[in-house]
């Protein structure tokens, strides 16, 4: 263990945090998402070096999300851009993609509607984002009997429906 890194080593959350369920890092920070206590998405960025939380970010290092929002499960980032993608479910129960500022934790509102892209009528729980230049590509459950692919523009969240069957891939589970 860093002993020099949180407490000898270990690294817990704040008082409000609920779970954890992914983290993702840069040259500089860690970015832990998951929920709170409330349960609301929670991101906390935390500096590698000791694991303190980057005061700059949010509300003393942890942004939380708005009250329609569930538990964040996954985290991507864009470091060249200054910008992450959080997934996770919102209140409607459907895929929610938010794109935020790395240095402040902000929305970005070019992205969806203010910042925000709910998945399409028949995403259900997403468990994995991941991205490439261009697009994120979220992907989760639908309907327990199904997985499913969404992908979304990077610049302002637009499905793209070029993609699958109107930019959702879905396949049926089988029974072992």
């Amino acid at each position: 263990f860093d002993t020099s890194f949180g407490t000898n080593g270990f690294l817990s959350g704040n008082a409000s945090s609920a779970v954890m369920h992914a983290v993702a890092k840069d040259s500089n920070y860690l970015y832990a998402v998951g929920s709170s206590v409330d349960t609301r998405w929670r991101i906390e960025k935390r500096t590698l070096a000791t694991g303190t939380l980057d005061v700059a970010f949010g509300s003393s290092g942890i942004v939380t999300s708005n009250a329609s929002s569930d538990a964040a499960y996954d985290i991507a980032l864009d470091a060249g851009a200054g910008r992450m993608y959080v997934v996770g479910t919102c209140a409607d129960n459907l895929f929610c993609v938010e794109k935020r500022l790395l240095t402040t934790g902000a929305l970005d509102n070019s992205f969806g509607t203010n910042g925000i892209v709910h998945g399409s009528s028949t995403s259900a729980f997403p468990t994995t984002i991941a991205i490439d230049a261009s697009y994120a590509y979220v992907a989760g459950t639908i309907n327990l009997d199904q997985w499913g692919i969404e992908k979304y523009s990077l610049t302002n969240g637009a499905l793209d429906t070029s993609f699958g069957q109107g930019g959702v891939v879905t396949e049926g589970l089988t029974t072992v």
